[in-house]
């Protein structure tokens, strides 16, 4: 837009009468840039209706209207900083001035001098780019990441922290006292300038260097000239190959009173608080540029400005990547799922089960399956010899048994009686057994010697023969010489072993000793 445009004399106003500016000779020579000098005519950015539009947003989409105002700032930077000077106007003033530039504003006198300048600025913008062009920037998200940066000192004081700074302090003369920053506003915007747009910091460099620990008052002739000439000497600090090519004359030497103050603006950078403050609002390439500024300023022989080991390591070196705040950051993206992924492994333990039997069923372990596999096989060898014994004493039982006679009954008439009848023969067949039973265990016991109450110790020499223990009650093994008087009566067989015995009474193998 500067190529295009005309500027106006610095002194010369819309109707070509020429005034003299009454801090021209304090101001700066380098306040204004060579590229700022192209600026406008009122002729090029009046437009009334952009002006109107510009307000509309900023009460209905703040989001949109905050977002094309720093895309104007960044981008057209000299244009911006020649509407935000205009700030040292009054309120009238002002109001007159961006109704003459830009177009008049309804209600102006409800909004702060900041909030014409930046409705005015919407305006400027909404005219050089055209809004369809910025909207479509906005909704591909190109505007994210863009700052609020400041364009002058003013819009990084806080008055507030300075009278704060001058209360607490104990000194009797405080009130012709300035509070002074040891890292100067000018030094800290002009290279937050240079940088590209991406790596700028926005209002949070307001907030860091406004902190308490910056701030002290002082006399302010001192603030006013030799806080000056160091902030113009560190902005102003080139690499000694531009110098060697560009000019003839050396480099001017830098006084005592100029090194102590460059000592103590190092020092305050490199503190603890303010380095982890820079770090906390991505500041770090303004932290880099400041420090290549100390590198490039020839102290002599006096000892370095800067020592980098007192550099946090995040400090050292350029991040490779930058995420402005309080912008959130983008998430990565995210890598396809592999098309060859295994399945996940089925849970062997089923957790909240309805049928917790199932699982203690099945034996994973080839230990736990050997030991269930013996445990059911001497189980099942129990039951089978308890079913073959009560088959046994069954069988024996079913030969001392009366034979019953079973009665028909064919006469439909007298199903009750024979179903009374049927009852009745069974009770009489059950106590049939029931005394057969007790008869053989009575003989039984009869032929069995007493069991001793107390077991004798094997050990002893004189034990008797006929004292031996019995081994338990259900053992094949008795005492030949108990049952003398039925040898008659046994069969003796030979057993697979070679070993005798007989069948007692009761249907057992009893070996003969």
């Amino acid at each position: 837009m500067g190529s295009k445009h005309s500027r106006l004399s610095s002194q010369q106003s819309a109707d070509d009468k020429t005034h003299p500016r009454p801090n021209e000779k304090t101001q700066q020579t380098d306040e204004i840039s060579a590229e700022a000098r192209a600026e406008f005519t009122v002729e090029d950015i009046y437009s009334p209706d952009n002006t109107r539009r510009a307000q509309n947003l900023r009460s209905t989409d703040h989001d949109r209207f905050c977002k094309y105002r720093n895309y104007f700032k960044n981008h057209h930077m000299s244009l911006a900083r020649e509407v935000g000077r205009k700030t040292s106007k009054s309120k009238a003033e002002l109001l007159s001035w961006v109704e003459s530039a830009v177009g008049p504003l309804e209600n102006g006198e409800k909004f702060t001098k900041d909030e014409i300048l930046e409705i005015a600025m919407v305006s400027v913008a909404l005219t050089e780019y055209g809004e369809s062009f910025l909207s479509k920037m906005y909704t591909r998200g190109e505007l994210d990441m863009l700052p609020n940066i400041p364009l002058h000192t003013h819009n990084l004081r806080m008055p507030g922290q300075q009278q704060a700074c001058r209360d607490s302090s104990d000194a009797a003369n405080k009130d012709k006292l300035e509070a002074a920053h040891y890292i100067g506003l000018e030094v800290m915007l002009r290279l937050n300038e240079r940088l590209p747009v991406e790596q700028r910091m926005g209002e949070e460099l307001r907030e860091i260097l406004n902190h308490s620990s910056n701030l002290r008052l002082m006399l302010a002739t001192s603030n006013q000239v030799l806080h000056k000439k160091v902030d113009a000497m560190l902005i102003n600090a080139k690499e000694v190959s531009t110098i060697l090519e560009t000019e003839t004359k050396p480099q001017r030497k830098i006084s005592a009173r100029e090194y102590d103050r460059l000592v103590q603006i190092a020092k305050h950078a490199q503190d603890e608080g303010f380095q982890s403050a820079m770090i906390a609002a991505n500041g770090h390439y303004l932290y880099l540029s400041l420090r290549e500024q100390f590198h490039r300023l020839d102290v002599g022989d006096r000892p370095k400005l800067w020592d980098i080991k007192k550099d946090k390591l995040e400090l050292r070196q350029p991040p490779r990547s930058r995420f402005r705040s309080p912008s959130p950051a983008r998430e990565p993206p995210r890598s396809p799922p592999s098309p060859a992924k295994k399945k996940d492994p089925e849970r062997r333990m089923l957790l909240d089960s309805s049928e917790p039997v199932a699982s203690e069923k099945k034996h994973h372990n080839p230990f736990s399956r050997l030991a269930a596999k013996i445990f059911h096989s001497h189980k099942k060898k129990d039951a089978s010899a308890g079913r073959s014994a009560s088959t046994t004493a069954a069988n024996a039982n079913e030969n001392s048994r009366p034979v019953q006679t079973k009665v028909s009954v064919n006469r439909s008439g007298k199903a009750g009686a024979a179903k009374k009848k049927a009852l009745v023969k069974t009770k009489e067949a059950r106590k049939t057994k029931k005394a057969v039973k007790d008869r053989a265990d009575k003989e039984e016991s009869r032929a069995r010697p007493a069991r001793k109450a107390k077991k004798t110790p094997v050990h002893r020499s004189n034990q008797e023969p006929d004292s031996e223990d019995d081994l338990s009650d259900d053992s094949d093994y008795e005492d030949v010489d108990s049952d003398k008087d039925d040898t008659t009566e046994r069969v003796l067989h030979v057993g697979p072993r070679g070993g005798k015995y007989y069948i007692n009474k009761t249907g057992k193998k009893v070996y003969m000793k």
